[in-house]
This record gives structure tokens, sequence and C-alpha cells, in this order.
């Protein structure tokens, strides 16, 4: 439990003139809730005074408060929530609404939550003795945002393998109509719609906060078929402009295929939506050549608009995305897969003139399933 003396303190500085020390204490004290470091006794005198500071002159003490709310019981947390959402302030509007939603939320919280949440408090606690409290409030903010922006990204993600789901379930329903349906199509389409609705999973568990470290399962793979399934999901994905050319012949490699078609996918996205705004056919060549019998190495080039040198170095950062509604999470992800693979991919572009991109593979992984 906190300390009285600490809890005492941190209330006589809820009334300062000085608005660092007030949101300061605000902070801690919300901290102290969240950690379930205050008695029952206790309780009801911070949670009164905190509740007396919703009409505070600073937006940033108010700001604290909104955050602060999600882990407070007090029967009148709704109402305060409500008064903090229609803010004149942006930033306390969002405080509030992300308070709102995680009390709603709150009662299927479960160990990974509370044990994420610890993680998380330690962290700031860190950086806040290290650079203040400004800086750690700042930190808190810009990481809650990138938190949504994640989201986004997932919903992003996912929705290209349910196109390819729901495209592989209307084309079979179709077949059943017409009377058309061969068993081996059928296995075949169910074996697409398999492999998509895994990738799905994989989505799910490598985008968990940024910060999952991928695990393929790695099989002999030609990667004739790792293009293809990777043009499959671009043109169910309204690709439909797509020219593909692939200029190689049989390369078996050690690779997971649903998530290294996923990674190729983005390429050749890219590459499509590079060539908007002309009635031109986004033709893309795939190329790829075996090095010293243990590499190969694949390219994608396209003759699209091209990338200038700006875009080209924040290509691979997360959320860094110029195109309209993109959320920059792609080539992220992309880079990511590759680099589970034990390979690497650069981009070389030029306004005008196209992009390419090349990918190292090595031929042979370890724990491959034959």
């Amino acid at each position: 439990m906190a300390e009285g003396g600490e809890i005492d303190r941190l209330l006589r500085a809820l009334g300062s003139p000085s608005v660092h020390e007030v949101r300061s204490a605000v902070t801690q004290l919300g901290d102290s809730l969240r950690d379930r470091l205050v008695d029952a006794e206790r309780l009801f005198d911070i949670e009164r005074a905190l509740l007396s500071l919703a009409g505070h002159a600073s937006w940033e003490v108010r700001e604290a408060l909104a955050r602060c709310a999600r882990h407070m019981n007090d029967a009148t947390v709704p109402e305060l929530l409500a008064r903090l959402q229609a803010d004149e302030n942006a930033r306390v509007q969002k405080a509030a609404a992300l308070s709102a939603s995680r009390r709603v939320a709150s009662p299927r919280a479960d160990v990974l939550s509370d044990e994420y949440e610890a993680i998380w408090h330690r962290r700031v606690e860190a950086f806040r003795e290290r650079y203040g409290s400004r800086a750690a409030n700042d930190m808190r903010s810009i990481a809650e945002e990138h938190n949504e922006l994640a989201i986004k990204s997932l919903c992003h993600e996912l929705t290209k393998d349910l196109a390819v789901i729901d495209a592989g379930l209307r084309n079979h329903s179709l077949d059943w109509q017409a009377q058309d349906a061969s068993p081996e199509r059928g296995l075949e389409r169910m074996a697409k719609l398999r492999r998509s609705v895994d990738h799905a999973s994989r989505v799910l568990e490598a985008v968990r906060s940024l910060a999952t470290r991928l695990e393929p399962t790695f099989a002999k793979e030609d990667l004739r078929d790792v293009v293809a399934d990777a043009e499959g999901q671009v043109r169910a994905n309204g690709g439909e402009k797509l020219e593909l050319e692939a200029a190689f012949g049989e390369i078996v490699l050690g690779a997971d295929r649903g998530l290294l078609a996923h990674a190729f996918s983005n390429f050749l996205k890219n590459a499509v939506e590079a060539y908007d705004g002309t009635a031109a056919p986004a033709r893309v060549r795939v190329g790829a050549t075996v090095e010293a019998g243990s590499r190969v190495i694949v390219t994608f080039e396209d003759a699209g608009r091209g990338m200038n040198a700006e875009a080209l170095a924040d290509a691979f950062h997360l959320f860094a995305s110029r195109k309209p509604g993109g959320l920059g999470f792609g080539l992220p992800f992309a880079r990511q897969v590759i680099e589970s693979h034990q390979g690497t991919v650069r981009l070389s572009s030029e306004p005008g003139r196209g992009t390419t991109v090349t990918v190292v593979l090595p031929l042979e992984q370890e724990r491959t399933r034959t």
C-alpha cells in the first residue's frame, strides 16, 4: 500500500498554484489507484479530491484527470467522463473517450492485461525519473496514439485476408449453384481459404503491441507458388490492373508460405498503386536468381511513379504512409516477415521511373519440414 504520508502530500499538491505540480499529483494518484496501492479508507478522499478538478483552468490537468478516471470507481465517474469528452480541448476529449472505452472493457480484463499495465507503469516511471514528468506524460500520450493506429493497421491487414475468404466462398457457392463444382477444384479452393485463415491468425499475433516476434513454420516451397499466392491476394483486393511476369523457373526454398506470400503481396500492391491515375496496366516483373547455391535474390520491378528520396527513406517506418487513407503498416510488416526468414529487403526508386524491391533469402532454413 502507498504510504499515508505520501498520499497526504499528493492530495495537498492538488491545490498547488503550479500546473505542473497538480498534473504530476493527479498522474501519481491515478497510478496508485491503478496498481491498487490505496486502502479503502483513503479511496473515498482521493476520488473526491480528483473529481473536484473537473473544472480546473488548465487543460493539462483535465487531461491527466481524464486518464486517471479509468481507474476510479466513484458512481459519478461516467458523468465526469461525459463532461470531459465535451471539453473545449481536443486532447482532453481524446483522453476521456479512451478512458470511457477502457472502463466499458474492464470487466473483460485478464492477467495478461494486468501484466502489461505493470510493465508499462515501470517503463513510464523509469522515463519520468530520467527525463521528468512532462516528458513521461508526453511519452504516454504518443504511445496511446500509436496504439490506436496499431488497431487500425490490424483491421487493414485482416480485411485483406477476409476479402480472399469471401471471394473464395462466393465462387464456390456459384459453382455449386451451376452444378460445376469438381472435387479437385473444391479442395484446392478450400486449401487457399485455409491459408488465408491461418495467415489472419498470424497477423493477429504479429501486431499485438507491435512487438511480437514472428515464428514462421518453414517447409519446402516452390517460389512460384508463393508468388502466385501473393498475386491472388492482390487481385482479390482490387488489384485487377496487375499484369505480373514471373521471369524464373522452379526454385525451392525453406519458407512459411502464408507469411512470405503476404509480404510479397505488399510489394505487388504498392506496385499496382504506383500506376494509380494512369490508364496503363500495372506491369510488374518478378525475377529470381540463385546465388552461390545458398540464397535466392528476388526482385519486384515496376515502372510506376516511383518515390523521392524522403519517401524512400521513410518507406519501412511504421505509420509513414503518404497515400490517402494509408496506414504505413504493409512494408514494415513485410520486412519483419523477410527478417524472420533470415533475409533482407531493400528498395531503390526514382520519381517517374519506377521502383525495385530486392529481397535476399536463404534457400535452407533450420527446422524446415520436408
